[in-house]
């Protein structure tokens, strides 16, 4: 599960980072096709809400996985999840 999860996240990833590429080669442009920008700001808001969907779904999977004694543990888990995505580690430059 875990690595499943893993994969799906870094394509996840790469189609963002990709796409980010494009969006900013858009700065170069004379004129800025506000369709085409318009386009790319979809194309990233779908994949973040991909990745949070993946987020979630792997969690539930989880928890299809634990054992009576184990849903305590698990609850805590899931009230440490903000947490645990709401501070992704900066690049160092």
């Amino acid at each position: 599960i875990i690595k499943e999860h893993q994969q799906s996240i870094r394509h996840l990833d790469d189609s963002i980072r990709k796409t980010k590429n494009k969006l900013y080669q858009l700065l170069n442009e004379e004129k800025i096709n506000s369709a085409q920008k318009d386009s790319l700001y979809l194309k990233l808001a779908n994949y973040q809400k991909q990745i949070e969907t993946t987020h979630f779904n792997h969690f539930l999977e989880i928890k299809k996985l634990c054992k009576k004694e184990q849903l305590a543990d698990y609850k805590n888990l899931t009230e440490e999840l903000s947490k645990i995505f709401s501070h992704k580690p900066r690049p160092k430059h």
